[in-house]
Parts: C-alpha cells; sequence; structure tokens
C-alpha cells in the first residue's frame, strides 16, 4: 500500500519541532530540504544556514553543506542577473527604473510591520511577569519625564527567555499591543543565507525598516541562533560576522533606534554572546515561566471555545497539568476535541467535549519540556547572574509547592 505525503503537513510537523528544539541541526536542514523542494529557496537557505552553526559532527555538516550548495545552483539556474551579495536570495533588487527600493527588508519579504491586535489584556495569568514587564518597559513609557529624573528610560533591549512553547511570541505581541505601537517579527531562518555579506545585509536591512516604521516593536525569535557566541568551536564565520552586525544595529552606532523597542526571544539564553548584554543592547532580561493555572485554565478555555462542549470544569484539569508549556496544555484540549470527534463521526451525531475527555487527555499528556529544565537547571547552578536566573529559581520553587 502507498502512503502519500502531503509535504505541507510534513512542514508544518517540521516548523513544530524546529520551534520546540531551535538548536537541532538534523531537524533543521531536513526542513530546509522540504521546503527547497516545494520551491521555497530563499527559507531553504535560511533555515540550512542556521543549521550549520548547530552542527558539531563533521558528516552532518557536510550534508548540510551540500544541500545549501544544491540550493544554490538551483537558483542561480532559475535567475536571469546575477545574485546579490546583500539580501535574500531569488529576491527582487532594485526597481525597473533603477532606483533602491524604500525599504529593502519589505520588499524582500523578511519583515513587515503591522498592527499586533492583542493586548496583555488578552493574556491570561502571569500576573508577576506583567507587573515586572509595566515596571521596566511600560512605565517609562507613560511617565517620560518622571522616568528621565531618574535616569530611566525605555530605550534599549529586552530579552525573553523560557522554555519553548510558552508563548514568548505572542506575549511580545501583546507588549507592542498595550504601547500602541506597530509590530515586526524576524527568526534566524529570515537572517540567514550563504551568500557573502548577505546575512549581515537582511539584517542591516531589517533594522532600517524598524526605523522607518519607529515607534514601533522590532520582534527578534531565536536570538540565541543570529546572537550566538562568538567563542564557540562551531560557530561559524557567518554567524560571527552576523553577532557583530547586531551589535552594530542594537548600539545605532550609524542610524537612530529612537522609537524603536527590540524584543528578543530565546530558549537557551547561555548560548548568547556576552556582548550583546551589554547596556543599551538586551541589558534587560525577563523570565517567561511555564503558565500558571490561571493561564493553563485560560488555555483550555480558548482552545474549547469554538467546539460544542458539556459541563467541563477546565480549572479542575488545569490544577492536573501544572509545569508544562502552554503548547502541552493546548495539545490536550486538541486531544480531547479529536476523541469527541472520532465518537460524532463514528455515530453519525453531535458529541460534546466532555470531562471524560479531557481528564482521558490529560492522563496520556507528557511534558515537552524536561529536558529543557534540566538544561536550565545546569546553567542556572553554574552562573552567578542573578537578574537572570533568580526568577527561574523562583518559578521552580514555586511550582514545586504547586505540584
Amino acid at each position: 500500500m502507498n502512503v502519500i505525503v502531503n509535504p505541507s503537513e510534513v512542514i508544518v510537523s517540521l516548523r513544530a519541532q524546529v520551534a520546540a528544539s531551535p538548536h537541532d541541526a538534523v531537524v533543521r536542514c531536513q526542513l530546509g530540504q522540504m521546503l527547497n523542494a516545494i520551491g521555497q529557496r530563499a527559507e531553504a537557505l535560511g533555515q540550512l544556514s542556521v543549521a550549520i552553526a548547530f552542527v558539531n559532527d563533521p558528516v552532518q555538516a557536510d550534508a548540510v553543506a551540500m544541500a545549501l550548495r544544491e540550493i544554490a545552483d538551483s537558483v542561480s539556474a532559475i535567475q536571469d542577473s546575477p545574485i546579490s551579495t546583500i539580501g535574500t536570495p531569488g529576491s527582487e533588487s532594485d526597481e525597473p527604473d533603477g532606483n533602491p527600493p524604500q525599504d529593502p527588508a519589505v520588499e524582500r519579504g523578511i519583515v513587515e510591520f503591522g498592527d499586533a491586535n492583542v493586548t496583555l489584556a488578552d493574556v491570561a495569568g502571569l500576573a508577576q511577569l506583567k507587573q515586572l514587564i509595566d515596571i521596566r518597559l511600560l512605565r517609562p513609557m507613560r511617565e517620560p519625564d518622571l522616568a528621565k529624573t531618574y535616569g530611566r528610560t525605555a530605550r534599549g533591549g529586552l530579552l525573553m527567555w523560557g522554555p519553548p512553547g510558552c508563548g514568548k511570541t505572542y506575549f511580545a505581541r501583546a507588549l507592542a499591543g498595550t504601547m500602541g505601537l506597530s509590530f515586526g517579527s524576524i527568526s534566524a531562518a529570515d537572517i540567514f543565507n550563504m551568500w557573502v555579506g548577505g546575512s549581515e545585509g537582511n539584517l542591516a536591512a531589517v533594522f532600517n525598516s524598524a526605523r522607518v516604521a519607529a515607534p514601533c516593536v522590532l520582534f527578534i525569535d531565536e536570538t540565541d541562533a543570529i546572537g550566538r557566541r562568538r567563542s564557540a568551536t562551531s560557530v561559524h564565520l557567518i554567524n560571527r560576522n552576523v553577532v557583530s552586525q547586531l551589535l552594530v544595529e542594537l548600539d545605532g552606532a550609524r542610524s537612530s533606534n529612537d522609537g524603536v523597542f527590540v524584543l528578543g526571544a530565546t530558549n537557551a539564553p547561555w548560548d548568547i554572546d556576552p556582548a550583546l548584554r551589554r547596556p543599551g543592547r538586551f541589558d534587560r532580561t525577563v523570565f517567561v515561566p511555564p503558565p500558571d493555572l490561571e493561564a493553563r485554565a485560560g488555555i483550555l478555555a480558548g482552545a474549547l471555545a469554538s467546539v460544542p462542549i458539556g459541563q467541563l470544569d477546565v480549572v479542575k484539569i488545569a490544577k492536573r497539568l501544572s509545569g508544562i508549556s502552554g503548547a502541552d496544555v493546548a495539545f490536550v484540549a486538541r486531544t480531547a476535541i479529536d476523541a469527541a470527534y472520532e465518537e460524532a463521526s463514528s455515530g453519525g451525531r453531535t458529541v460534546d467535549v466532555q470531562m471524560r475527555h479531557l481528564e482521558d487527555a490529560a492522563d496520556r499528556s507528557h511534558p515537552s519540556i524536561d529536558e529543557w529544565l534540566a538544561i536550565a537547571q545546569i546553567a542556572a547552578d553554574s552562573s552567578d547572574d542573578a537578574e537572570m536566573f533568580g526568577p527561574f529559581i523562583s518559578w521552580q520553587k514555586l511550582a514545586r509547592r504547586e505540584r
């Protein structure tokens, strides 16, 4: 029996795996090859260029390099003009009249700024995190004169870190919405490509776009991949150059960053180059923990809002899901919905999602962040950075008591 594989479904699955394990070079390589197979060569190059930074095995490094060359050859074959050394391969260069585009990053599809559409009021739970964000970022904006009196400013970068699947991207978008600013988001795959100067050029174009869109929030996902420690033996020369370019852009050495609020997100802050943590760069950090009880209940309620339900006690289920990621909580709801759908499909009638569906799904749930927690604990034990790891240690104590 032949099994027909839908490339789109495979890509969705691989994207989810990359989001959960950003440093998994093998999965990134598979995603890059699948993207190339359906003609999305620019993103394929980005994924593979990030993958090569995390490869420690020489055989794997050769395989990724070969995949990069194959894509590069296919790009060269379909282009009539020489490939630009600055920008994403396969993207359009100058306008027909010879004038450069006003906003290169937007022209190349790297980043686009728009309404955030959500605010912190839409984020369930996480009261302590919201209070910390209010003190460090929102109050200096609301009370600029008072903040100036005490030398406080909202300028610079804020680094959000925590386990995968806990809503850092959503939280960043909600921050932009609360601040009333436009929002633009990039990840490592949007920046990296194999062409000389291309990755640095993409990063410069993104910051230029942010300056044009100011006041705005520029969200940089996978900051550890873009700003990886330059001292690491596995770091490719391209990565080192990108880190240097990111330092230049954050410093605003060539252009003012007034009105550009940079939010970074990472699962592995211990892998970020120390230079990026200095004043004026990502000099403030916040730990985004797994969802608390209120947030877990909110995730369950939100996931079940559009399907037929019976009498449900989502708080009771949420209490059983302590210490797992938001993505894991959402998957519990999805599993319960699927179970009700299968019953409805077999019986030819509508079946409400009941407590038994949720309880069974909760019984079968498996936390996806246990390995991350172990790595983070090792990093915390070997670090004296109380600002970064203090909130993580405090959360662990609370999580143990909740269990």
